[in-house]
């Protein structure tokens, strides 16, 4: 199976740029952005993501001080996401 490094650079796959760093009221790293995202699905979510060195540590913790995702933020993501691939439930 093949590994895949999530902090190592991308190259743009599309000619939209990305939602997380373009157009935002808080611009953040992706994965930051990510974790934003999971916690404004639901006041009730914890996620636990993993490291392997204190900067990705520090890069996560930073999700925190940045805080959920806005609710306009959310709608944003929920409306590419329906255009990608059809509509997804919000949970709670």
């Amino acid at each position: 199976m093949r590994r895949v490094n999530a902090h190592a650079p991308r190259k743009a796959t599309s000619g939209r740029a990305s939602p997380w760093r373009s157009n935002w009221t808080r611009p953040r790293p992706l994965v930051q952005g990510a974790l934003g995202w999971l916690l404004g699905r639901s006041d009730r979510t914890v996620p636990i993501p993993g490291i392997r060195t204190a900067a990705q540590a520090e890069e996560n913790a930073g999700a925190l001080r940045h805080g959920p995702l806005t609710a306009a933020e959310m709608a944003q993501i929920g409306e590419l996401l329906a255009s990608a691939s059809g509509p997804v439930a919000p949970r709670s």
